[in-house]
């Protein structure tokens, strides 16, 4: 597709004082709070743009040409993180030959990449 819906907030401050008044942390909490919503009800199976929320504070004093923002992508940290299968070694489960193909696989890539 040519496009990605991202659903967001922008809030504009009228001043640079207002802006510096807003509570930022009860603003993430917010928007993880309808991301968490969206999750359980199923509306992020059928949306899944709904996990693409983000925020955007902002405050331009057009007289001096400044600009304050504040940028927030709210994501959710699991820990410890779940796993399907405890960390192995690349040698306990690749031949020497596959890892010689991954390696020189990954050599190409970053050579094709960094030109």
């Amino acid at each position: 597709p040519s496009l990605c819906v991202a659903p967001g907030t922008l809030i504009n401050a009228n001043t640079l004082e207002d802006f510096k008044e807003w509570d930022k942390a009860k603003l993430l909490e917010s928007t993880a709070r309808r991301i968490l919503d969206d999750i359980e009800s199923g509306r992020a199976l059928e949306e899944p743009e709904r996990l693409l929320r983000f925020l955007l504070l902002t405050f331009a004093d057009l007289k001096s040409h400044k600009y304050f923002y504040w940028f927030a992508f709210p994501a959710f940290a699991i820990s410890p993180p779940p796993l399907a299968s405890a960390p192995t070694a690349l040698s306990d489960v690749l031949s020497s030959a596959q890892l010689t193909t991954l390696r020189e696989g990954y050599a190409a890539l970053t050579a094709a990449a960094s030109s």
